[in-house]
């Protein structure tokens, strides 16, 4: 049995954070129902981003955020099409959403409507900022509120550079994911007592959440003539965290406690002169002597002269944590990946087979769940089964669609 068989859940949302929810329900066994604007969910075309296609039968992006949901679309500015979406409400257990909160009012889909109507209703929405505040309505993606905001764009490149190009979703697949923990942790209470529960995130506060020790650090530099960051390689605090170019390519280093690793680290560069040497096998007193940047390039000089490949064998065999900075193609070629279900292969209505990424939390009862796995569908492919089941006759189907307040794809 999967931990949410027979939990429904309405997924009024579009993009991908909330979707990603929406994905790792139905992934742990939830009815999710996903209700699209007769336009189709905006995912639907941001495959271009990356150059992957965007046809109605072959979607990868949509996929990503979609697995196992039926599709439904509806006219939410009709007066029709919101009455069927509160329709579906009257059995939801969870009803997940990213509208801004005007939006929801003038819908009656908001918090206290629903709680009023459905007390035992899970309500979980991400915004950009967060439910309070002076932002609390403003306009907000991964790029802006979780990158920009978070303190990411401005902090995570070198000195002297510009600020990285966000990569599309990161922040989104971030803040999806741990919204589907607190809804379970929701569900959880509501099995123990009946009620629902109000169940937020921001991107905005995942992205400071990510970056929690450099901001709660910030407080101790505010009046430091050179800022922690961004930081130049001289600024760095520990030669044995950071990345190294060798002949070929980028290594990194991940050695948060330098002592536990100084030795194996100068024995396998060939450096067994400086085995041992007090002055540099200590954090605390390379930082308080300035020998960072001294140690930075012994190091640095001696990974130059072989191929990474070579590099990681070395290290490998003496235990030291390090491994290649890798690129998205290393990645889909990496044995790793697939042995742990990392990654997947998956073939659309199209008839092509794409590469897809599992979401990280694997549960032992779920496996694999490629028997089980559906990919996205075309907008308003299950709208008349769906409603169907929920009471409405074929006639007042047709006749919701000829008014345009719901489409049908027959």
């Amino acid at each position: 049995m999967l931990p949410f068989e027979g939990i429904k859940v309405l997924e009024f949302a579009q993009f991908v954070a909330a979707p990603i929810c929406g994905r790792a329900l139905a992934e742990w066994g939830a009815e999710v129902i996903k209700v699209e604007s007769l336009e189709g969910d905006h995912n639907r075309e941001q495959g271009l981003i990356n150059g992957m296609p965007i046809e109605e039968d072959d979607c990868p992006t949509m996929d990503s955020t979609s697995f196992n949901k039926r599709f439904v679309s509806v006219n939410a500015r009709s007066k029709e099409g919101v009455a069927v979406i509160h329709h579906l409400l009257e059995t939801a257990d969870v009803f997940l959403t990213n509208y801004r909160e005007q939006v929801l009012e003038s819908l009656g889909l908001d918090w206290p409507t629903l709680h009023a109507k459905y007390p035992g209703l899970i309500w979980a929405r991400v915004t950009g900022f967060g439910d309070t505040g002076p932002d609390k309505d403003a306009p907000g993606y991964d790029t802006v509120s979780f990158f920009a905001r978070g303190g990411i764009s401005g902090t995570w490149y070198p000195k002297g550079s510009e600020p990285l190009i966000p990569m599309a979703a990161f922040g989104d697949n971030i803040c999806g994911i741990m919204l589907a923990g607190a809804v379970s942790a929701a569900l959880y209470r509501k099995l123990r007592t009946g009620e629902g529960d109000k169940v937020g995130i921001s991107l905005f506060h995942a992205g400071v959440f990510g970056n929690s020790w450099a901001t709660m650090a910030s407080e101790y530099h505010r009046d430091d003539p050179v800022p922690p960051y961004p930081q130049s390689r001289a600024q760095a605090t520990n030669p044995g965290n950071i990345a190294y170019p060798t002949a070929d390519r980028w290594i990194q280093f991940g050695c948060p406690v330098w002592i536990n690793y100084y030795d194996k680290v100068m024995k396998c560069i060939g450096r067994d002169d400086l085995v041992g040497n007090p002055e540099l096998n200590d954090l605390e007193t390379i930082q308080k002597n300035g020998k960072i940047v001294e140690l930075e390039e012994i190091i640095g000089n001696e990974m130059k002269k072989r191929p990474a490949a070579e590099w990681l064998r070395r290290f490998e065999a003496d235990g030291i944590p390090v491994q290649l900075c890798a690129m998205f193609e290393d990645i889909v070629d990496d044995e790793q990946a697939w042995a742990a279900n990392v990654l997947f292969r998956a073939t659309t209505a199209s008839g092509n087979e794409h590469i897809y990424v599992n979401i990280p939390p694997r549960l032992g009862c779920v496996g694999d769940g490629a028997e089980r796995r559906k990919l996205s569908k075309p907008v308003g492919t299950d709208t008349r089964e769906v409603l169907k089941e929920y009471g409405y006759t074929d006639e007042q189907i047709d006749e919701m669609a000829a008014s345009k307040a719901i489409r049908v794809r027959n």
